[in-house]
């Protein structure tokens, strides 16, 4: 979340997209939490975003202040209003309905039974090489990692060998009929088994 943030709206929202993050995983909220977990990998990612934004709109809203006062935006105006708005964000509007989303994932990931199991798999592992990295691989793999933090490692499983076919494939379709590549296309081939050993879908994106 913290990363995220930085890459949205620089050093200034580090602090609030770290913030975030870790109410996400706790789950900080002021509604009764017994019948749900913490809004997780989804909330911290909502957070980091919602840091990067709330510091740009401050920089804009600021811009006209007096130079004299750089440094008072940079180290404390930005820090610490993006730190209460995305604070207030995640325990009052965030954490309670995803946690109650994620909950709803575990529980039907949890029901699942024999063959709706091998289904479900493998949807997810084909979504993760629908569009090499694109928002439908990025959403099958958040998929992956809610049923991972709630113990069904199979999903994550199907997951990244979804992920790992697409550049795998076009690293063996280089070597075994390399008279269909151009020259350029072959190397680039070569370098897809090491993308897709890594787990790295948009190794095959030319």
């Amino acid at each position: 979340a913290g990363f995220i943030a930085m890459s949205v709206g620089d050093l200034p929202a580090l602090v609030a997209g770290m913030a975030g993050g870790m109410l996400a995983i706790q789950g900080t909220s002021l509604a009764p939490q017994a019948e749900w977990v913490s809004s997780g990998f989804w909330g911290a990612m909502i957070a980091g975003f919602a840091a990067g934004l709330v510091v740009k709109l401050l920089r804009t809203a600021f811009k006209r202040l007096p130079s004299a006062l750089v440094h008072i935006k940079t180290v404390l105006l930005y820090p610490v209003a993006s730190l209460a708005v995305v604070g207030f964000m995640m325990v009052f509007l965030v954490n309670a309905p995803l946690g109650r989303f994620n909950t709803w994932i575990y529980q039907l990931l949890a029901s699942m039974q024999g063959g709706s199991r091998v289904v479900m798999a493998a949807v997810l592992g084909a979504l993760m090489a629908v569009d090499f990295g694109g928002p439908i691989n990025k959403a099958a793999y958040l998929f992956g990692t809610v049923a991972l933090a709630g113990g069904q490692e199979e999903f994550m499983a199907a997951v990244m060998a979804g992920g790992m076919v697409p550049p795998l494939g076009v690293a063996l379709a280089g070597t075994l009929f390399p008279e269909r590549f151009t020259t350029k296309e072959r190397h680039t081939a070569m370098t897809d088994y090491l993308m897709g050993a890594c787990f790295i879908t948009e190794g095959v994106v030319p």
